[in-house]
């Protein structure tokens, strides 16, 4: 009996992944990937400094190095030199808050891909970052 239901349920996980149909992304198989060159400038305390961050691994790297800084109780500022030059032209304010180091992470980034002057604070009393872009 238990020998059935093994077979069953392999042969319904078969029949339903056959059935199933996939996404798969644009790239042709055998195509390199396609690095993004991100050029940042960031200010940490009133200091400037400028980075060029080649793909998603050195950009994560960084996003994880300024979170750890505004923990640390810095004021951190940053923007895509691609995208701004670093001059809000318009009033547009948008202001996220979260304990979670993660969601500020994807936020940021987000809004830096938007073209944002992004500001990472941090509460340590509350735990919450407080994430501000203006463009």
């Amino acid at each position: 009996m238990r020998n059935r239901f093994i077979v069953l349920a392999i042969a319904l996980c078969l029949v339903t992944g056959a059935c199933h149909k996939e996404s798969y992304d644009k790239q042709q198989i055998g195509q390199e990937e396609t690095v993004t060159v991100r050029n940042i400038c960031y200010t940490v305390d009133g200091m400037t400094f400028h980075a060029t961050l080649n793909g998603e691994g050195e950009w994560n790297l960084f996003m994880d190095n300024l979170l750890l800084m505004a923990r640390q109780g810095h004021r951190v500022t940053f923007y895509n030199e691609d995208y701004s030059n670093g001059v809000a032209l318009s009033k547009e304010k948008v202001t996220f808050t979260t304990t979670n180091g993660d969601e500020a992470h994807d936020w940021c980034s987000m809004m830096e891909r938007q073209g944002y002057i992004v500001t990472i604070e941090y509460d340590e009393e509350t735990g919450t970052y407080t994430c501000i872009a203006i463009k």
